[in-house]
């Protein structure tokens, strides 16, 4: 499974660490906590193109306010206590979308190790800021059934670099990254013929994303290597 799309603060079995982290987040003073205006999650199912296997992940997204301004947010964990797992996104590893003067924080990257799904949706989110303020909210994302109908889209890579999405999808979206795993840029299209990106010279990886309507849930796949990268 492409570790470029995975979260990597990840812990399993270690009760007396993870007991200590959330300890701290109810001594940090809470004034003026950091405010979880809205959420936005979705499962997806990525298909590796190179292994062919099909794994779970998870999109969540915050609109979030703070006092002192969104820059002042130093940490998202994402908690599964049944499982014993967390996540930490911070300014290294998550994405930020502005859309309709809006800012969402999170990652699209979300994964269980294995790549499987959990027994229970269940998580709880904690919101740090740089003063050591913290919300918490719990939040319920219901996993797809893996299925041999599931329809991914795939891209077509030609000799002079262009690129060509083969799917029953609308509309898609890709995600160009570079040998470190970090996002490049990202380009979204309803065009099945998608021009050489600006910074190709970058980009080590793609990967093409669309949302399936009779799975309900994000279809992804990849990673796709561009002509010398």
């Amino acid at each position: 499974m492409p570790d470029r799309l995975l979260i990597m603060k990840l812990l399993k079995n270690n009760k007396l660490f993870l007991s200590l982290v959330l300890l701290g987040f109810f001594w940090a003073c809470s004034d003026t906590p950091p405010e979880i205006i809205q959420y936005y999650t979705q499962p997806n199912l990525l298909r590796d193109e190179t292994s062919g296997e099909v794994f779970h992940q998870f999109s969540v997204f915050l609109h979030l306010e703070d006092e002192d301004g969104t820059d002042d947010i130093e940490s998202i964990f994402l908690i599964h206590d049944e499982e014993e797992l967390f996540w930490e996104l911070n300014s290294e590893n998550w994405t930020t979308v502005t859309t309709d003067s809006e800012t969402w924080i999170g990652s699209n990257g979300i994964a269980f190790p294995g790549g499987l799904a959990p027994a229970k949706g269940l998580f709880r989110i904690f919101v740090l800021d740089a003063a050591g303020e913290r919300t918490v909210e719990e939040l319920y994302i219901q996993p797809p059934e893996k299925s041999s109908k599931v329809a991914f889209p795939q891209l077509d890579i030609r000799d002079d670099g262009s690129l060509f999405i083969k799917s029953t999808g609308r509309e898609h979206t890709l995600w160009y990254y570079d040998d470190s795993g970090s996002i490049v840029e990202s380009h979204k299209t309803s065009d099945r013929n998608v021009p050489v990106p600006k910074s190709a010279d970058r980009i080590s990886q793609v990967y093409v994303y669309s949302y399936s309507d009779e799975n309900g849930c994000g279809v992804i796949s990849g990673p796709y290597q561009l002509p010398g990268s």
